[in-house]
């Protein structure tokens, strides 16, 4: 180790860091794309990912290193905003704010005698867990007990939801089950074009080709045969 650093840190931190950013590039890509926003550069993003992957490295080496109980709580989707967790993405929560807003008062137009329900900001997605160290008194503190330091605040993406549960619990979906609904949902308009388009590519086919003509009229003949001579009867049924 040099200053406390193992041998191979940051050899390891440059080589995780460019893995994840190969797996972010095509995300990166996709999402330059939209109009109205600006990415930050290819560089920029390099550097923030070194950032957050030393620092992780580093707490990871403190915390194996360290003879402290340590705690690491993360949150849990649909959880209540606390005043201790940190909001990562203003604008996100924002938007989800004016969304809910909207369907608020579209609810009232369609139904002015629903009661109004309360709302507030609930986690979305939790980036980054609390962390919090516990460790005796010293002995010269002259004190028994368990000293306690958070060493990180919780940080969250948040949504704007419902204030109790049984009215989030009604609406809240998970995001499997979300993605699982879109995929329900757009499978039947695209099975339904990949069926006339090939229905259509067939009657072309028909159309304008021999093979598909002569095809066709082999279809026919298996659906409708010609009618073929009368079979001759049985000798014993001749006797009656």
């Amino acid at each position: 180790m040099s200053r406390g650093e193992p041998d191979l840190f940051w050899r390891e931190v440059d080589k995780l860091t460019t893995e994840v950013y190969l797996l972010l590039l095509h995300v990166y890509e996709f999402t330059a794309s939209f109009d109205g926003y600006e990415p930050i550069s290819r560089t920029e993003l390099y550097q923030l990912l070194h950032d957050v992957i030393s620092y992780a490295g580093w707490l990871s080496v403190g915390l194996r290193m360290s003879s402290a109980i340590v705690s690491i709580n993360w949150l849990i989707p649909g959880e209540l905003h606390a005043l201790d967790q940190v909001s990562t993405c203003q604008p996100a929560y924002e938007a989800s704010k004016e969304a809910a807003q909207q369907q608020g008062i579209r609810l009232q137009e369609q139904r002015p005698e629903r009661k109004q329900i309360s709302s507030m900001a609930r986690v979305k997605i939790s980036v980054i867990p609390e962390i919090i160290r516990y460790r005796p008194y010293p002995k010269e503190a002259n004190v028994e007990g368990i000293d306690s330091y958070r060493m990180m605040e919780p940080h969250a993406v948040h949504y704007h939801g419902l204030q109790e549960e049984h009215d989030e619990n009604r609406a809240f979906i998970s995001l499997p089950d979300y993605i699982k609904k879109l995929r329900d949902r757009n499978c039947a308009p695209r099975n339904a074009a990949l069926v006339i388009m090939v229905t259509i590519l067939i009657c072309l086919w028909v159309l304008y080709t021999t093979s598909g003509q002569q095809t066709w009229q082999e279809a026919k003949g298996w659906v409708n045969p010609e009618p073929g001579p009368e079979p001759e009867k049985s000798w014993w049924s001749l006797t009656w």
